[in-house]
């Protein structure tokens, strides 16, 4: 653990790496209050199914999530629709896992919050890592 902190104090590449997971994360907590208070006003108040509310949060959670990101995560800035096109192709897969852990959780007797606790602490590694290299990836060098 020592000689991580130690690399992270003086590889650029590390340090850079820390610093986008540390705004992603902050983005990220951002992006899940959008998508729990659309949770939840859809399953209290709307009685909506839970997976089409869970969906639905999933989705505004997630253009908060590319918005943010976009403008203070990573240094690369697609253009604004191609990389939310990108962001929304990958996210089809985080929006299934995500339904898939609610769902089978809240299956198990888990209360649908805490099942969505735990979609979104197992999504949040999919999400970095697909933005990262996916999405908000710098473009190659030609040559």
């Amino acid at each position: 653990m020592i000689a991580f902190a130690a690399s992270l104090s003086t590889d650029p590449r590390l340090r850079r790496l820390a610093g986008e997971l540390a705004r992603f994360f902050a983005v990220g907590a951002t992006a899940t209050v959008v998508h729990y208070a659309i949770l939840i006003g859809l399953v209290e108040l709307a009685h909506a199914a839970l997976i089409p509310a869970t969906t639905a949060g999933f989705i505004g959670g997630a253009t908060t999530s590319y918005t943010l990101n976009r403008r203070v995560t990573f240094s690369h800035q697609p253009q604004y629709g191609r990389g939310l096109a990108k962001f929304f192709a990958v996210s089809l897969f985080g929006m299934g896992l995500n339904a898939l852990i609610v769902g089978g959780l809240a299956r198990l007797g888990l209360p649908y919050l805490m099942a969505q606790v735990g979609a979104t602490g197992a999504c949040f590694f999919w999400n970095f890592t697909a933005a990262r290299l996916l999405v908000f990836r710098a473009p190659r060098p030609q040559g």
